[in-house]
């Protein structure tokens, strides 16, 4: 693909690919609601209050750490802990993929116009600056993996919210630890 020169209202999506982007998009929206609502639960809030703050939540890092921190405060078994772990290394790669498929420009090729690419721009350790084609395959293969991604999390909200009922009480004073500090000292 050459250096790209069209500006983004002369782009052509091809159906086919409109329809998996899209895919991918709500996939991935998907998943970032249900850890919405696991925090939420966990928080024991309702979903106004608890959408307050999970909306300033930017990345699938900050929303699984605060997850995580939950589920420690509330004391998850230690076993849900470690799937939510597993989940968060997993979820990498996938990630990496839905944020090259909303945060990359869209091309059209110059020689075939029915094919799409990426100008991907990143920096990670080594800067990666080109254009590259996408074919449909493996436009199919990224949402396989991001809804693989979003399957896997489901799994793991029902097994937290199955256990959310047996959780031990925390008394008030782990919940309200902050005190005002003595003025005899």
């Amino acid at each position: 693909m050459a250096e790209p020169t069209q500006p983004p209202s002369d782009l052509v999506f091809p159906p086919e690919y409109a329809e998996l982007i899209a895919r991918i998009v709500t996939n991935w929206s998907s998943l970032e609601y249900g850890i919405n609502q696991t925090i939420w639960a966990l928080a024991n809030t309702p979903q106004a209050y608890g959408a307050c703050i999970t909306s300033q939540l930017t990345s699938l890092h900050t929303r699984l750490s605060a997850l995580l921190a939950l589920m420690k405060v509330r004391k998850c078994s230690e076993k849900l802990i470690s799937r939510v772990n597993k989940f968060a290394d997993d979820a990498r790669a996938p990630n990496e993929l839905r944020n090259r498929v909303i945060h990359d420009p869209w091309l059209n090729s110059l020689e075939i116009p029915s094919i799409l690419g990426r100008l991907e721009i990143t920096a990670p350790k080594k800067l990666t600056i080109a254009a590259k084609p996408i074919t449909t395959d493996a436009l199919k293969e990224e949402l396989r993996r991001i809804k693989a991604a979003t399957d896997a999390f489901y799994l793991i909200k029902d097994a937290i919210l199955a256990e959310l009922p047996s959780l031990p009480d925390r008394h008030a004073s782990e919940l309200n630890p902050i005190t005002t500090l003595p003025t005899d000292q």
